[in-house]
Formats: C-alpha cells, structure tokens, sequence
C-alpha cells in the first residue's frame, strides 16, 4: 500500500528533465549581454538574451529556454550583511 501511494503520488509531478532542468541556474556571461551574447552554462557556450544589458563576467540566472536559445537576467547576489554565510567584521554594538 505505501508503495503504491508513493509510486502514485511521485507521477503527479512533472519531471525537470531537459531544458526545464536549466530554470533558475546560473551561468556566466562570457560576452557583454545588450540584449544578446554569450554564456557558459555546465560547461558549453549557449548564445543567450536579457532584457536588461549584462558585463562580461557577471553571473546570470536561466529564466527561460527558447530551443537554443537561454534567456536570462543578472543574478541576485546578497550583501554581505544579507547573508549569513559571509562574516561580518563590525558589529552594531559596543562590545
């Protein structure tokens, strides 16, 4: 019976597989993106598109895929004050 409900339960989502699998990746912008150029994403250079321009080097996040073609939009990237994972070297009290 459990297995059953689990099989059962487990085909009522849709597997990421293929280009769904890229949605909200990131990759990096090997070209100035204004609005098309180049990104490399899991190792392979994609020709992709942004509605806002994006400098060479930058981070991007994957928001669609077009057949070959990945559209994207700069990464969110957290201030250090913003993310728990980067020490903070002052503090807001005295000691």
């Amino acid at each position: 019976m459990i297995i059953a409900f689990l099989a059962a339960g487990s085909a009522a989502l849709p597997a990421a597989n293929g280009s769904e699998s890229f949605l909200g990746q990131t990759a990096e912008a090997l070209t100035p993106l204004n609005p098309a150029g180049k990104v490399r994403f899991n190792g392979s250079v994609w020709n992709a598109e942004s509605k806002v321009a994006i400098p060479q080097g930058a981070t991007v996040t994957i928001i669609a895929v077009k057949s070959l073609l990945l559209h994207v939009e700069p990464a969110l990237v957290l201030s250090p004050s913003l993310n728990p994972s980067i020490p903070r070297t002052e503090t807001c009290f005295p000691s």
